[in-house]
């Protein structure tokens, strides 16, 4: 994949960050379902996730194959805290249980 096409695809995954960010919000100021609201917080961080692997030029292939390699790539090699609700155990359990995220 060239520079121009993984740039052009991170910022599509920067977009729907945004976007989901925009719908968590519009979800808590009308007073919405909680688990509404944690769903597209939780979709935010994936596809931050996703956003950050494909800009090194990872592209995994499943939800698992993103909380992985963000292991791998970021939390194991320092690039964030492990403790942090940002790394991959965050992810996980936001993605396997989104009630409790």
């Amino acid at each position: 994949m060239k520079n121009g096409d993984i740039a052009a695809l991170v910022r599509y995954r920067i977009e729907q960050v945004e976007t989901a960010l925009d719908d968590a919000r519009f979800l808590l100021v009308g007073n919405r379902s909680p688990l509404s609201i944690i769903n597209r917080s939780c979709y935010a961080m994936f596809y931050a996730a996703l956003g950050l692997l494909q800009a090194i030029g990872k592209i995994p292939g499943k939800h698992t194959g993103v909380i992985g390699l963000f292991d791998t790539e970021f939390v194991q090699k320092g690039r964030f805290r492990r403790n942090s609700r940002a790394t991959s155990t965050g992810l996980l359990r936001c993605v396997r249980s989104p009630t409790t995220g």
